[in-house]
């Protein structure tokens, strides 16, 4: 189930070989018009409903649905967690994808020890050529270049550090948010020889973008665990990342499959980078370690397998839920038409979403 939003144009490419629907919907719409339109998107018997926003778990409490709900956590922000406990009543299963997700989830919900389940999500390992270890390639790939919490702006402040030491490295660089000429405005060392600008990559280009580069660098403010880190290291990208939580040490052993940096410190991922670069050797035993302990991480079959059964486990549970009112206004009635919602919204400029 696919939720477009009318304001911002979104384009969304249609799934080939998944049935699947598309709702249109507007910020100023009445939730409970929107609701009714997803509901009615549920077709079938049997259904397990597999959420991951607040939207789709208050459809589930705003209508009274009775299908089973498994909520899917997807990093370690105060969104989902909150979002898991302001819609408790609503949810069968939660699923945390680390150790450290799960801990936390069982710490604000300990009553609910025996529903919440901590199993990894299914990643593609990218069917990379042998990276070239010659020179230092930096791999930076994210959604948005404009996203602060990911912290674009390090890149740059990064690379000064290290033409200051005389090392100009290169750089391969992805995402969408920025034009070239806006990109480039962000670089006092800009080189179009070493610092490349990839835009958006898309799944089937994502192979050829990795192994052009033998280094991950990701200074994000805080992650959840990201799934560019776990393609990398399966692809044998050094990683370079901040420690925004304990989930990072889980994948990563500072010093023997990569590196975590504390406090986001720019000078600690130079002098990582720098120490790659005098140490070729190093290098190749990170990346060949950083593939190895990555190899059974996050198994497509394995992980899809596990999801599946919690599917199973949930369904045909009788469940009966009474319509509950959690998000919205008093403009969010089932019994206010939708046209008269938006007109008072779109007169007021109200911005529920």
């Amino acid at each position: 189930m696919y939720l477009i939003n009318q304001e911002n144009g979104q384009s969304i490419t249609s799934p080939t070989n998944i049935s699947h629907s598309f709702i249109k919907f507007s910020k100023f719409d009445n939730l409970y018009h929107l609701f009714r339109k997803m509901s009615r998107c549920i077709r079938g018997s049997n259904v397990v409903l597999a959420c991951h926003d607040w939207t789709e778990l208050a459809m589930v409490s705003h209508l009274g649905l009775s299908y089973p709900v498994v909520f899917f956590m997807h990093g370690d922000y105060d969104y989902y967690y909150n979002t898991a406990l302001k819609n408790e009543a609503a949810i069968s299963l939660f699923v945390a994808p680390t150790v450290n997700l799960y801990n936390h989830l069982l710490k604000l919900l300990p009553h609910r020890k025996s529903d919440i389940i901590q199993t990894s999500y299914p990643v593609l390992s990218p069917n990379v050529k042998p990276l070239n270890f010659n020179q230092i390639a930096c791999a930076y790939y994210v959604a948005n270049l404009t996203d602060v919490n990911k912290n674009f702006k390090a890149i740059p402040l990064i690379d000064n550090l290290l033409v200051e030491q005389g090392l100009y490295i290169n750089w391969n660089i992805a995402g969408d948010g920025l034009s070239e000429t806006e990109f480039i405005k962000c670089w006092d060392n800009f080189d179009p020889n070493r610092i490349k600008y990839f835009g958006y990559v898309s799944p089937h280009q994502l192979p050829h973008y990795i192994q052009s580069s033998n280094v991950f660098i990701l200074p994000s403010i805080v992650e959840g665990l990201p799934i560019s880190l776990i393609e990398s290291m399966k692809s044998g990208l050094v990683p370079i990342v901040n420690a925004w939580n304990d989930s990072v040490f889980e994948y990563i052993e500072n010093g023997v499959n990569g590196f975590v940096i504390k406090d986001g410190h720019l000078q600690a991922f130079a002098e990582s980078i720098l120490l790659l670069n005098e140490d070729k050797q190093l290098l190749k035993k990170l990346s060949n370690n950083a593939k190895t302990t990555t190899l059974d991480k996050n198994n497509l079959e394995v992980s899809v397998s596990m999801i599946q059964d919690l599917f199973f486990k949930v369904a045909n549970k009788a469940i009966s839920r009474k319509p509950k009112k959690i998000y919205g206004s008093r403009l969010d009635h089932p019994l206010i038409p939708n046209c008269l919602t938006k007109l008072i919204r779109k007169t007021l400029s109200y911005d529920l979403w």
